[in-house]
């Protein structure tokens, strides 16, 4: 599919889906299930499908991203997607490997609490001590679902002062569940990201399910795979995509776009961009992680997930043989080397802390990554009347184009955007074909 003697080759398909990330995965293997004869393309930057969910694998020394977390209803509908074909079963001990148990590491001593009570009494204690445990009714009152609560920013409600110790315990937890700032946050913002996290995130080798997702029995006849194939250029002319790529150029009657807005503008033109992404992508801002990952000799001793407060460095167990530490930094840093600099410096000292802590956790291999949409879903309160445009799906889900991903929504949890833009994608895209082929 390459260029052969400097002239392109174009392949024809019905659906091109750009990504293969989770959300892309899943939209090829549902279209696969639901529309006969279709053939699709699916095109991925990267080496391998599964995007930020990439796990380490040993066998290559692939290392990911260390952000391999699924939710609960992610997997639901993973494992719903396998029962439909009875030669494939779903793995069921992948919904064990969760966090469970947590950590805060200060003063050369561990404070261990559940997860699921990580943003109660329990996990305030850990963190900032009984002050902190006694001013956390005030912090209750505040994160809910009330509407008024997503209308102003935290540090307008917040009444108490930012020197509060439930506050400042509350900075800590928002740091790592993706909110470079707590204070221009809507409390709605800090609630839901709270209740994803503590709804069991489940860590595993995704990359295994990844590749049976994209190669069910049959697949091979109508669904193709290009990896490390960045698209250049998209173009839409006489009712037909053509998108030209670094292996060639490929046509299709009907475009669905799995990336965040943010990466696809660098490739779709803006006019052929609906507004609400092309307002998601110019007008609000995602959020960074650099991630340091490395592989201790024993991993018995360590709990799910660590954090460091004097560094701002979380620690979690992303694999049986792999822990990842994650410093999260805001978009606009991750395009300034200092900062990143910075935030690695952050990592290497908080590594240091725990292999002083726990010499087991000693390791001779590491592996440094910068992902600059790590959590796509701004929490800005600035920003949300762009977010909840992009929760009204028939603004952006087109006949001839469609977008679906954790960017894609007005929900916090980037899962729950995730599924229902999957779902909105693919439904239009089936209701287009079925539709064309009644007329013909």
């Amino acid at each position: 599919m390459s260029s052969i003697e400097g002239q392109e080759k174009i392949d024809h398909y019905d659906i091109i889906i750009a990504g293969a990330g989770i959300a892309g995965t899943l939209a090829v293997n549902r279209l696969f299930q639901t529309l006969d004869g279709v053939k699709i393309l699916i095109l991925e930057k990267g080496q391998k499908a599964g995007g930020r969910a990439l796990s380490y694998e040993g066998s290559n020394d692939f290392w990911g991203y260390g952000l391999n977390f699924l939710s609960t209803e992610v997997l639901d509908y993973i494992s719903h997607s396998y029962s439909i074909e009875p030669e494939l079963q779903f793995d069921e001990s992948l919904r064990e490997r969760s966090l469970k148990t947590g950590a805060i590491l200060a003063g050369g001593k561990l404070n261990q609490f559940s997860i699921a009570h990580c943003f109660s009494p329990e996990g305030a204690k850990a963190l900032g001590g009984n002050a902190a445990v006694r001013e956390w009714p005030k912090v209750d009152s505040l994160l809910g679902a009330d509407e008024d609560h997503d209308k102003a920013s935290f540090a307008k409600m917040w009444k108490e002062g930012k020197k509060n110790p439930a506050s400042t315990v509350l900075e800590h937890y928002s740091s790592f569940c993706g909110l470079t700032d707590l204070w221009k946050s809507s409390p709605r913002a800090v609630y839901e990201r709270a209740q994803y996290f503590q709804s069991g995130l489940h860590t595993g080798p995704w990359n295994k399910v990844i590749e049976q997702l994209l190669s069910f029995p049959d697949m091979n006849q109508s669904v193709q795979v290009e990896l490390s194939c960045r698209i250049i250029d998209a173009n839409y002319n006489d009712e037909s995509w053509s998108l030209t790529t670094e292996k060639g150029v490929f046509s299709a009657k009907t475009l669905l776009i799995a990336q965040s807005p943010w990466e696809t503008i660098e490739w779709l033109d803006r006019s052929s961009c609906p507004l609400p992404v092309l307002q998601a992508a110019l007008k609000t801002k995602p959020t960074s992680v650099v991630t340091l990952s490395t592989q201790p000799k024993n991993m018995d001793s360590i709990d799910d997930f660590i954090y460091l407060p004097a560094e701002e460095v979380m620690i979690i167990k992303t694999s049986e043989d792999v822990i990842t530490f994650q410093s999260v930094i805001d978009y606009e840093s991750s395009l300034n080397a200092p900062a990143v600099l910075k935030a690695v410096k952050r990592l290497k000292r908080a590594r240091k802390k725990l292999e002083k802590f726990n010499p087991d956790l000693m390791s001779e291999k590491e592996h440094l990554a910068l992902v600059p949409i790590a959590w796509s879903q701004s929490t800005h309160i600035s920003e949300r009347k762009i977010q909840q445009a992009l929760s009204k799906t028939e603004k952006y889900q087109l006949d001839h184009l469609s977008f679906c991903g954790d960017s894609y929504g007005d929900h916090y949890c980037p899962d729950v955007n995730l599924l229902k833009s999957l779902t909105s994608a693919c439904s239009a895209l089936s209701a287009s074909f079925k539709q064309s082929e009644s007329k013909e």
